[in-house]
């Protein structure tokens, strides 16, 4: 039994050394995989291996590191003007914050409101552009997402986002009409 003891301890002290070293390499799935595989191993050989505080303590660590590189990553990006890749990563700290006792970085909300704004502005534009060529089904699906996102992230309030969504709004509205008039033309020319 003494034995066993020894090999299951050891197997365990393996898998947190493995997520250490990927720790210490930044390499936060890999080092969340195998410390969750180590609280796994400790779990199903409780008896050999009675607590699993060393792992919980390294998932911790791992999550802060995480977090604190991913933030440090989305305000490098912000400033790259890399939005798309900016709130992918800070949204993900985010969800490491929400998740995880961590330290929390008070600016997150607001780098994360910044990405997805500029995101918002692309996304219009690629809606008028959907509006210009005639596929209103995508322009309003995009315009809804847009709508959505406002009152997720709180951008309500701004007035170039507000104006580009009513903008957005009458070129659907127009093309609408552009479409209800062409096909009313073509019934009367067809009756003709």
């Amino acid at each position: 039994d003494l034995l066993r003891s020894e090999v299951h301890n050891a197997t365990y002290q393996s898998l947190l050394y493995d997520a250490q070293c990927d720790l210490t390499g930044a390499k936060y799935d890999e080092a969340s995989t195998s410390a969750n595989k180590a609280m796994a191993y400790q779990s199903q050989y409780s008896s050999f291996i009675p607590s699993n505080e060393q792992a919980i303590a390294l998932i911790q660590k791992i999550k802060g590191d995480h977090y604190l590189a991913l933030v440090k990553r989305g305000r490098s990006l912000i400033t790259a003007k890399n939005f798309k890749n900016a709130f992918e990563a800070l949204n993900k700290a985010s969800e490491i914050e929400s998740n995880y006792n961590v330290k929390r970085d008070k600016q997150l909300n607001d780098l994360l409101r910044k990405s997805k704004l500029e995101l918002l502005f692309v996304d219009a534009d690629a809606a008028q552009k959907m509006v210009q060529a005639n596929n209103l089904p995508r322009a309003r699906e995009i315009l809804l997402a847009i709508i959505s996102d406002q009152g997720k992230y709180q951008l309500k309030d701004n007035a170039k986002l507000n104006q580009q969504v009513a903008n957005l709004k009458q070129s659907i509205f127009s093309q609408q009409c552009v479409n209800a008039q062409a096909e009313y033309d073509g019934i009367l020319d067809s009756a003709n």
